[in-house]
């Protein structure tokens, strides 16, 4: 099993300080995982399988803050067809 670090997705130092929005409990809440030699990470919001790509390390982070600090339910952030 690869093991996967969000300081080697965040490579760039242009994307890196991105994480300077959140605090080091909401970036130690991501859990990433190998999935066909590729890091993945589960959504907070859907719970389904995601690529672990630092836009969408950012989204997740975004969703467990609103989820956590603001107290928004899962079903307010749903997107209606």
């Amino acid at each position: 099993m690869q093991k996967y670090n969000i300081d080697e997705i965040f490579k760039g130092v242009e994307t890196k300080h991105s994480l300077g929005l959140f605090d080091k409990r909401l970036i130690s809440s991501i859990i990433l995982y190998d999935k066909n030699d590729k890091p993945y990470l589960k959504c907070f919001g859907s719970d389904k399988e995601r690529p672990a790509k630092p836009e969408e390390i950012v989204r997740q982070l975004f969703i467990k803050k609103l989820l956590e600090e603001a107290k928004r339910k899962v079903e307010e952030m749903i997107e209606k067809e």
